[in-house]
């Protein structure tokens, strides 16, 4: 093959800026030119963005990111280029049915000096319609754009015309380009393989355009996908930034790769969603250096391209500082994210609050070098409980946290700024929140995140500024498996409160109820009968006291109850980033409705319920 040098132009796609995207694309292509490279290749729907809801259904809109196509290819002189972009197929009723969805490809397109590349079959030059559609998790492909498979079905063409290689003649030799996009390469479950019927039809190059999210670990699963289809040198590219579908932050860190015609991944560019043009020539292995904590480094990002992207960095940010690890955490997240300019820190104590807490606060704001502000609001809570004196404990605890919610909110109003949300995906599943109280803010950077990755992101916050930020009074010590805390985690909403969680135990089971596409509590009875706990699971389980039958179905259904009572809460509460695949948002979709345990439930727990302890 003649090419010599590939460029993976893993730009910083942002959503919903058409102009500022093409400008990016531009600039990589003279700066690859500049470096004498043979082919750029540019990231699935590099100039719309990938997640920006139903802004795909405005034609007008639509039909002036298309305009950016024909600005693509005459930039494509003596270099060839591949790109994402919505490409349009217009009023044809035979494809439309007056549904616009229909009228819409998500597409990857390839020109060369000027024009776009062609199939032997003439089909559709420069556009390969992406065929396989992700119907799961946060993806939408199927409520915008028509997919290639059913586009040859419309228009009466044979199935796989349109998986026909582009043919470029480049330096005097014929080069065979099969191009994929995003979902297309993680075949599956689909009985269809879009790079197997390339392979198959002697391509010199695979090249896949990707709009990828994030999550932890995901690199490691997407090298085995393409690894698995590498048999000639295949080239990915993922865009890095953030999409915010209004209930989530989606994270895109790159990660783009090079693997050579015998699988061998030779090329990486960083994997911690920064913009990069990276250049190779195929032969010279190359890789990024790997993050230390990658999920540290991602989160810094999403606060990043949030704060940008809907606040032009210039905005405060406002923080509730308990003196507790949530709020110091995010605290610490925003400053090293930010910079200590950008972040004002208030404790609201009440007569509750523990001489230790309010001393962390303090503390904790020195150290990340923010200042803080401390607003007594026990009179605030004293004129609430007077008008209501017969309200209930509970009530008079939540007040606490509606009246602080109300004194932040105010704060930011007053000073143009947004407030920081610092709850965790343990409170948020179990509505261990207050709605209007502790629910409020812009963003929750925690929310994905077990209490245990928070204790952990802690331990990393001290480890990498060498220095106490993070009190370790906060930080719980593990031995055998089970937490240690020196301060257990309390809202101090009352004297001597304690969470009522099981730390460690209920993170990892909101974790593993979340695992998969929906609620499977039948899953988590079966381990118990079968005894597949995972031994660090065991281990807390004994800790406590869950070996007894009636005391673990009575945990489990607690947990279950608070869940299906709280999606009020989790609906109105802030985006936040995701992390897992199971993110509440609009990664995990719920409905407010009963819920009635299955037969299959009933039928284990009587299993379980019969065992002697």
């Amino acid at each position: 093959m003649s090419l010599l040098k590939i460029a993976l132009a893993q730009m910083r796609v942002i959503p919903g800026q058409p102009s500022k995207n093409f400008s990016t694309i531009e600039r990589m292509v003279k700066e690859a030119k500049s470096s004498q490279v043979d082919l750029i290749v540019f990231p699935e729907l590099a100039i719309t963005g990938y997640l920006i809801g139903d802004q795909f259904l405005d034609n007008e809109w639509v039909d002036f990111a298309v305009s950016f196509n024909e600005k693509i290819r005459a930039l494509s002189t003596d270099i060839i280029i591949v790109w994402g972009n919505v490409v349009t197929l217009g009023d044809n009723p035979t494809i439309t049915n007056n549904d616009s969805r229909l009228a819409k490809l998500n597409a990857a397109l390839i020109a060369y000096q000027g024009e776009f590349a062609v199939r032997k079959n003439g089909l559709f030059p420069g556009v390969y319609p992406k065929r396989l559609f992700p119907n799961y998790r946060i993806f939408d492909d199927q409520r915008y754009f028509l997919p290639g498979r059913e586009l040859e079905e419309k228009l009466g063409l044979k199935v796989k015309s349109l998986l026909q290689p582009f043919e470029i003649n480049y330096r005097n030799k014929l080069i065979r380009f099969g191009l994929e996009v995003c979902e297309d390469m993680w075949d599956d479950a689909y009985g269809f393989s879009p790079s197997d019927i390339y392979l198959s039809q002697h391509v010199d190059l695979l090249i896949n355009i990707s709009s990828s999210p994030w999550t932890l670990n995901k690199e490691h699963s997407r090298r085995d996908v393409i690894e698995k289809h590498a048999h000639v040198p295949f080239l990915f590219v993922n865009k890095v930034g953030a999409d915010n579908n209004g209930k989530n932050v989606v994270l895109f860190e790159g990660g783009s790769m090079v693997f050579n015609q015998e699988g061998r991944w030779i090329g990486s560019a960083n994997e911690v969603a920064k913009e990069e043009l990276f250049i190779h020539d195929l032969v010279t292995e190359k890789h990024a250096q790997p993050p230390e904590n990658k999920l540290y480094d991602m989160l810094l990002a999403a606060i990043r391209y949030t704060d940008e992207q809907l606040f032009q960095s210039r905005l405060p940010w406002i923080v509730g500082l308990s003196g507790g690890i949530d709020s110091a955490v995010s605290s610490a997240l925003v400053v090293d994210a930010l910079g200590p300019h950008r972040l004002q820190a208030y404790t609201l104590p009440t007569q509750y609050n523990s001489q230790t807490t309010l001393e962390n606060a303090q503390k904790i704001a020195q150290n990340l070098g923010i200042s803080i502000t401390t607003i007594p609001i026990q009179a605030m809570v004293d004129a609430f409980n007077a008008i209501q004196p017969n309200a209930s404990l509970l009530t008079k605890e939540n007040i606490q946290a509606r009246v602080r919610g109300s004194v932040l909110m105010n704060i930011a109003a007053d000073q143009g700024g947004i407030v920081l949300n610092n709850g965790n995906k343990i409170e948020i599943a179990l509505g261990y929140t207050t709605l209007y109280g502790d629910t409020i803010g812009a963003l929750a950077p925690l929310g994905d995140l077990t209490k245990v990755q928070i204790t952990e992101l802690a331990r990393y916050i001290n480890e990498r500024h060498q220095k106490e930020v993070i009190p370790h009074n906060l930080i719980p010590t593990w031995k055998n498996h089970i937490p240690h805390f020196e301060m257990p985690p309390s809202a101090e909403l009352k004297s001597n409160q304690v969470d009522p969680m099981k730390w460690g135990y209920h993170d990892w089971l909101i974790h593993e109820l979340l695992s998969f596409p929906s609620l499977a509590p039948e899953r988590i009875l079966s381990m118990y009968l079968d005894k597949t706990f995972p031994d660090e699971v065991t281990a807390l389980i004994h800790h406590y006291g869950l070996n007894n039958p009636e005391t673990f179905i009575q945990d489990l259904e607690w947990v279950l109850t608070l869940w299906n009572r709280s999606y009020f809460k989790r609906v109105q509460m802030p985006p936040n980033i995701i992390v897992s695949k199971g993110a509440f948002g609009y990664d995990y979709r719920e409905a407010q409705m009963p819920y009635e345990k299955t037969a299959r439930y009933l039928e284990l727990k009587t299993k379980i319920l019969s065992l002697k302890n």
